[in-house]
C-alpha cells in the first residue's frame, strides 16, 4: 500500500508488488537462547567426560546422568518440532472449497 494515498502499489504491468514483511518473533528469539545454552551445556559436559577420559583412560561413571539431563532439556525444543511437522504434512490434509 501506498501510505500517501492508501491504494495498492503496481508494478509496469499492472500487478500488484508482493512485499514480504519480516516480523520478530519472541518464541524464535526464547529458541535461540535455549539452543545456546543447551550447546553450551553439551560442550562444557564433553569437555570433562574428555579431561576424565584423558586422565584415568575411562569414561566417568556418571556420563549416563549427564546424558539423560541433556536429552531431558532438548524437550524445550519438542513444541517447534511438532509445529514443522505438521507443516509438512498441511498439505495432504484435504482442503474444503
Amino acid at each position: 500500500m501506498n501510505p500517501a494515498t492508501g491504494a495498492p502499489i503496481t508494478d509496469s504491468s499492472g500487478k500488484p508488488v508482493m512485499k514480504t514483511e519480516m516480523r520478530a518473533s519472541v518464541s524464535r528469539l526464547v529458541a535461540l537462547m535455549g539452543m545456546m545454552v543447551i550447546l553450551l551445556m553439551f560442550l562444557g559436559f564433553g569437555s570433562f567426560a574428555l579431561y576424565e577420559f584423558a586422565v584415568t583412560g575411562s569414561v566417568p561413571d556418571s556420563i549416563d546422568k549427564a546424558i539423560k539431563f541433556l536429552v531431558a532439556g532438548l524437550t524445550l525444543f519438542a513444541p517447534y518440532v511438532v509445529n514443522k511437522f505438521s507443516n509438512l504434512f498441511e498439505s495432504l490434509a484435504p482442503k474444503g472449497k
